[in-house]
């Protein structure tokens, strides 16, 4: 098995090493710490020269970003959003109407220390408070701070607008005999 790690900046390897084994399995570390602050891609590499039988699969590869230091910025929403239930005719309004912005892919959660990650298409409660995080596509780092959004789920086809009165101007003629 070979692995390197490779800066996603300048595409340089800063670590490449070969592990061989026979038979078995092997447990390995790779040491990052002499790397610095930044994202990185580790590939992982298996070629097996033997004619093992059993053997399902005798050449693989496997890619995986990550970083060191490398904490996503939290995303950004109002804390309270008002959602109008007449937008959504037929199906109830989920997490992914939201009005969330953030970099990557978001998590949402029931709490700010909850691990079970919620299903995108989970529907909205009223009153309900739910924790947003993300995760960073250059490195897979999710942030360790979460944002907390209260949804209010509204009947009234008014949230959110503001009505004027229109305005109506009448004129008057003069009658001529």
């Amino acid at each position: 098995m070979t692995y390197e790690v490779v800066s996603q900046e300048t595409n340089a390897i800063l670590i490449d090493n070969t592990i061989i084994f026979i038979g078995g399995t092997a447990d390995y570390q790779i040491d990052v710490a002499t790397l610095e602050q930044g994202n990185y891609t580790i590939t992982v590499k298996s070629t097996q020269d033997d004619t093992t039988p059993c053997r399902l699969l005798f050449n693989f590869e496997v890619n995986e970003n990550f970083a060191v230091e490398g904490v996503p910025a939290l995303p950004e929403a109002d804390a309270v959003q008002t959602i109008c239930l007449a937008a959504f005719p037929t199906l109830a309004p989920t997490l992914q109407d939201i009005k969330v912005s953030a970099t990557g892919e978001m998590m949402f959660y029931d709490t700010a220390t909850d691990m079970d990650i919620l299903p995108i298409d989970t529907a909205l409660i009223d009153g309900e408070d739910y924790f947003i995080s993300n995760i960073d596509p250059l490195n897979n780092c999710e942030g360790s701070d979460r944002i907390q959004v209260t949804v209010i789920l509204s009947e009234s086809g008014n949230a959110n607008v503001i009505q004027r009165k229109p305005h109506i101007l009448w004129f008057r003629r003069p009658i001529h005999k």
